[in-house]
């Protein structure tokens, strides 16, 4: 019976490339026993069996990617980053990773690769994953939608430039509006690079979830001036609450419902803002999901009435 030498620790029950395998000094031969399976080209898994399957694809992932020098991006930086999708792209499966060349690669199943330049400073190593950064995830979600859908690229950057919120307060944003335009610019020519440059001057700070995005601008789509986000009814008052969305000259008042509001101790909270805003006279209107499904129609109309009553002195 032949010895077979075994592994270094670094390779034993993992995945590992054809690098990896030089940089150990573990010979071509070594390769072709038993207890090592060949993924791709350069690209090998010692056999294992102790971790689950989950972890075990992770790792086999990982390592074809290290070996044909991918990063994370698209759909798949997004969500590492967080960023909102529309349903139809979050439910697809497989993940998506960029090469910075173009010469063939043989890859996994489920890996789907886009080849494309992409500059050292759009990207980063988060938690040892290489991964484009927020910005080029930005730019890279353009190419994924189509015209007319740019209100959803509008969300991702709202969500960027936007310092999330938090129970010890606001925290520090993802990144700038002036960081996706720099993220742009350098991406040069690209499919949905016109969608992107359409969305760009549409982000605001402020939104703190894509429907309030798209409420913004249903109303401005409406022939509505744009609302003020994150409205103060008296921002003198340092206990002042706030509304998601607002006109100040009518003294409207805008709260998008989300499922969070659903809770006793919000839905007390909540009554006792809108109660805040009644009592100073402004109109406080909740905007749940049906008004989401029906296109802002009701919110819109009560907002024009408003407008109508307060510039002839009928509003109370």
């Amino acid at each position: 019976m032949t010895h077979r030498r075994p592994l270094p620790s670094p390779l034993r029950g993992t995945a590992f490339t054809s690098d990896e395998r030089a940089l150990h000094e573990v010979s071509r031969n070594r390769l072709k026993a038993a207890d090592i399976t060949t993924l791709s080209r350069g690209v090998y898994r010692s056999a294992s069996e102790t971790l689950p399957a989950t972890e075990l694809e992770a790792q086999d992932t990982a390592a074809i990617m290290r070996k044909i020098g991918a990063v994370l991006s698209h759909r798949s930086a997004a969500r590492w980053h967080g960023i909102p999708l529309p349903a139809w792209l979050d439910g697809l499966d497989g993940l998506e990773v960029t090469v910075p060349h173009r010469r063939h690669t043989s890859v996994r199943a489920g890996l789907q690769v886009h080849r494309r330049p992409l500059p050292e400073a759009h990207t980063l190593i988060d938690q040892g994953v290489h991964v484009t950064t927020p910005e080029r995830t930005w730019c890279d979600l353009a190419s994924l939608l189509r015209p007319g859908q740019e209100g959803h690229l509008v969300a991702a950057g709202d969500y960027l430039v936007t310092p999330p919120w938090t129970p010890d307060g606001r925290e520090e944003a993802l990144s700038s509006i002036g960081d996706l335009q720099r993220a742009l610019t350098a991406s040069g020519r690209f499919k949905g690079v016109r969608l992107a440059r359409a969305a760009l001057p549409l982000i605001r700070v402020g939104a703190d979830s894509v429907p309030e995005t798209l409420l913004r601008l249903g109303l401005v789509d409406a022939g509505l001036p744009e609302p003020e986000l994150q409205v103060l009814a008296d921002p003198e008052d340092q206990w002042s609450p706030a509304a998601d969305l607002g006109y100040r000259q009518w003294k409207i008042a805008m709260q998008h419902d989300g499922a969070h509001h659903r809770t006793p101790e919000q839905q007390e909270r909540d009554a006792r803002r809108d109660a805040w805003f009644q009592a100073r006279g402004w109109m406080v209107i909740r905007v749940t999901a049906a008004d989401i499904r029906d296109g802002y129609t009701r919110v819109i109309a009560l907002v024009k009435g408003r407008a109508r009553a307060m510039a002839t002195g009928q509003a109370a």
